[in-house]
């Protein structure tokens, strides 16, 4: 059985301490193949679109949920229906701190969902944008 190290798939489909290497194919004790190096897999390929993405919901992210919090924070006591929103900031907050910018952008967006359904019940309610 392959054991992954830290390294480079292909150096892990080398047998480890005599065991039988799924990927390589060959038994213990055959004559194998040397071992492939330089080689860039396909799944080491980082994509522009992809980082293009990522940067730009960790950007959005990382505005939008400070922005929002010290919204709330700032109008809760005036108007305690805003508390309603903290549940999806924290989330958000969470989804961030573990680099899933896109569920973290999402989960903002739904707590600014909410502040503009209550400013619509409340027209005192401050815009969270001004």
């Amino acid at each position: 059985m392959a054991m992954m190290t830290g390294g480079s798939p292909i150096v892990a489909a080398a047998p480890i301490d005599g065991q039988y290497s799924a990927l390589s194919g060959i038994a213990p004790g055959l004559p194998s193949q040397p071992v492939l190096q330089g080689v860039l897999l396909a799944q080491q390929v980082v994509d522009p679109e992809t980082l293009a993405a990522s940067a730009f919901l960790q950007n959005a992210a990382s505005c939008l949920i400070p922005r929002l919090s010290n919204y709330v924070g700032r109008n809760a006591a005036s108007f305690p229906q805003l508390s309603q929103s903290i549940p999806l900031i924290t989330r958000a907050a969470e989804f961030y701190g573990q680099h899933d910018f896109a569920r973290a952008l999402a989960q903002v967006y739904q707590a600014y969902r909410l502040v503009a359904m209550l400013r619509t019940q409340q027209p005192g309610l401050p815009d969270p944008a001004a």
